[in-house]
């Protein structure tokens, strides 16, 4: 304050008319009168007077204002996603007297704005991927200052897909495969898979692989890729590649031949079996036990010896990856000659003995005859 009277004696204010405060130079109103008035317009009255008696004054309304502006975020929501694009905002402020406003990503630089844009893209570019924290500012005349904060999503990396099965060069049969994969990104929109490049088929969980799909597939290698994005678009696939076999594997039996006898001991026997996914093979003797072999050897002897003589149903058996199983049979004959041999002479005496008592018999007939004719 000052004054251009020369003979100025005393200097004071009042608050809206209530107490006054005597002063002799230039400085702060007394906070504790200040703090007992209410937000809103003040009037402060300064008077001067001077040795004679005659006293001056003048009026300067001011405003107090203690609460911090308010500020509404409009857009972005909470968890939006965005991509390499920074994303624009929309805010307001109930605040008649804003005087500054400013953001700033996760507390980095400040950066003024003067009305709704998009948020400044070099700085959207320094941030790494992940949860981003946006923080809108705003101080009033007065130098309260308000902030409010939204967190949203910096995603620019297409989603991750990890197959767990089927694995690769997996063979299947005329039932379609199931699939396991996993795809941990925060943002999945879709996901979905083709057969060799060919339609694609949504889906929400792990399962199977479309049956109609499967069947319109001749066999041989097939290409299984999955596809995912996210809610900004970005993309990914992996596919492996699988197996479709329907035909079972093929057998020859090259030995033995059908109707070949065998005695005592066990067979040998020769087989090819082909299959591109060939699994394993076996034997069965009158369709018994299952016997696996890996190369071509004899019939197993214990089985062969509980066999008794005659007719022998011998089974191959091969199947593959895929689970088709074909089957051939040959007959063949068990004859024991040894055995057969010991039987027959064994009965040696009783064949002797039975024309013995025929031919006794029929001479005592004979004799008892020629008796009674004599008497």
């Amino acid at each position: 304050m000052d004054s251009p009277d020369l003979n100025i004696h005393t200097w004071w204010y009042s608050l809206n008319d209530s107490n006054s405060f005597i002063f002799t130079s230039n400085g702060s109103i007394d906070q504790i009168e200040w703090d007992s008035f209410s937000d809103g317009t003040i009037k402060l009255i300064f008077y001067a007077n001077d040795t004679a008696g005659n006293i001056g004054f003048e009026i300067i309304n001011i405003i107090k204002e203690t609460i911090v502006p308010i500020i509404n975020i409009n857009s972005p929501n909470p968890n939006d996603v965005f991509g390499f694009t920074a994303p624009a905002f929309n805010v307001d402020s109930t605040d008649l007297d804003i005087d500054t406003m400013w953001y700033s990503l996760n507390d980095g630089k400040d950066i003024t704005f003067t009305s709704n844009s998009s948020v400044d893209q070099t700085e959207w570019y320094s941030l790494s991927d992940g949860i981003i924290k946006l923080k809108f500012y705003a101080n009033d005349t007065a130098g309260n200052i308000g902030f409010e904060i939204v967190n949203i999503i910096k995603d620019t990396i297409a989603p991750t897909i990890n197959i767990n099965f089927p694995n690769p060069n997996d063979a299947y049969g005329s039932e379609a495969p199931a699939f396991n994969v996993d795809i941990p990104d925060l943002d999945i929109h879709t996901m979905w898979y083709s057969l060799n490049d060919g339609k694609d088929i949504s889906f929400i969980s792990d399962g199977l692989v479309d049956q109609t799909e499967w069947d319109s597939l001749s066999d041989g290698m097939i290409k299984l890729t999955f596809c995912a994005n996210d809610t900004l678009g970005n993309i990914n696939s992996k596919n492996v590649d699988v197996i479709k076999d329907t035909i079972a594997p093929t057998i020859n039996i090259n030995s033995p031949d059908p109707n070949e006898t065998f005695g005592s001991e066990a067979p040998a026997f020769n087989v090819d079996s082909f299959d591109l996914n060939f699994h394993s093979q076996w034997y069965s003797l009158n369709d018994g036990k299952n016997i696996t072999f890996s190369s071509n050897s004899l019939v197993d002897q214990t089985e062969w010896d509980s066999l008794s003589d005659g007719m022998i149903k011998l089974t191959f058996y091969a199947n593959d990856t895929a689970g088709n199983i074909v089957s051939i049979s040959i007959d063949i004959i068990k004859y024991d000659a040894a055995s057969n041999g010991r039987n027959q002479i064994s009965s040696i005496p009783i064949l002797i003995f039975i024309p013995i008592i025929t031919l006794t018999l029929i001479f005592s007939i004979q004799f008892i005859r020629k008796k009674v004719d004599f008497q």
